[in-house]
């Protein structure tokens, strides 16, 4: 069922984040890269339940690198060592072999449910400028009111900068500005965010909400120091935290949650949540800017780095628009 028009459309709709580790099997050293089918089904389920309850869906899912591998033959070991030593060539070779293969796989799934799918791939600076982002916000209006489901992925064959884990976070996040999105699903391979549990040293226990604003003191519990990095829980939670602040639900949770989306979506199943706080206080282009700056710090992120660009840039727009109602 398609979703129906209007702004009740954007509240209906859900941006679905999907990481490599999530549609690869964990599998020895010496074994062959696969990708892991019964995942990608467990996701067309979970989309079609989304659809039959009247919401539109955007995904965004890595892996093309990974699926390029598996077609290929590429030992596990080989794959760390190729990642590890950042080798691009290699890297843009294995991605266009994937990229079809990745989207194939989900179109195949999709179908069983009667869904189609459309492919996007985006490059980095896709969502750098307003014509840009104007061009993709109306491109995605057509695709959900036709009722088609639109697969991103970063154009990871053709692209010069180098490749980071996490790049596609950012393009969920981009996305889910863009259109409005009510929702967004991040499925990961851990079920939530994970703390160490003060009560077992050895242990750790999920964060169920972030109750408040992204805290350097909440980086620090995940032994990251104030660093984020790229792709990690780190990562994740600034930039749902930055979601939040657009008036977009976000929600990390595991891939088992995958044939549970309508769920997740409306908070009935486990995962790490977000709650808004109070009133929403970014336009989409603040936030799109905000994002394309944090972005440029690269594996040297920190959380000090987000609040700085966030404080400056939105404070920027803010005297531009006062400057601006001055001049009238």
């Amino acid at each position: 069922m398609a979703p129906r028009n209007g702004a009740h459309v954007k509240r209906k709709t859900v941006v679905v984040k999907v990481g490599t580790a999530s549609v690869t099997k964990e599998k020895s050293p010496n074994a062959y890269v696969e990708l892991d089918l019964d995942t990608i089904n467990s996701i067309a389920e979970g989309i079609a339940e989304l659809h039959a309850q009247g919401y539109g869906v955007v995904l965004v899912s890595s892996g093309a690198v990974a699926a390029g591998m598996a077609k290929c033959k590429v030992k596990v070991r080989e794959r760390k060592k190729i990642a590890r030593e950042n080798d691009l060539l290699s890297l843009r070779h294995y991605a266009e072999i994937g990229q079809p293969i990745l989207f194939q796989r989900y179109s195949e799934a999709l179908e069983g449910h009667g869904i189609m799918l459309a492919q996007s791939l985006t490059e980095r600076n896709a969502y750098h400028d307003m014509e840009h982002r104007k061009d993709i916000r109306d491109l995605r209006k057509l695709d959900l009111k036709r009722g088609i489901v639109v697969h991103v992925n970063g154009n990871d064959a053709t692209t010069k900068a180098e490749l980071h884990i996490g790049d596609n976070d950012f393009t969920a996040v981009h996305e889910a500005v863009l259109i409005g999105a009510g929702h967004l699903v991040f499925l990961t391979d851990m079920p939530g965010i994970l703390l160490p549990d003060p009560r077992n040293p050895e242990g750790e226990r999920k964060l169920q909400e972030v109750i408040d604003f992204v805290s350097p003191e909440l980086i620090s519990n995940l032994g990251q120091g104030s660093r984020l990095g790229t792709g990690g829980p780190g990562t994740k939670i600034v930039l749902c935290d930055l979601a939040r602040r657009s008036g977009i639900n976000p929600v990390i949770a595991g891939k088992d949650e995958a044939k549970r989306l309508v769920d997740l979506v409306e908070g009935r199943a486990d995962g790490t949540r977000f709650p808004i706080i109070g009133k929403t206080s970014l336009t989409p282009e603040i936030a799109c800017d905000v994002l394309d700056q944090i972005a440029k710090h690269g594996t040297a992120l920190n959380i000090d780095d987000y609040f700085h660009d966030l404080s400056s840039i939105a404070l920027d727009r803010m005297a531009a628009r006062e400057a601006k109602s001055a001049v009238r």
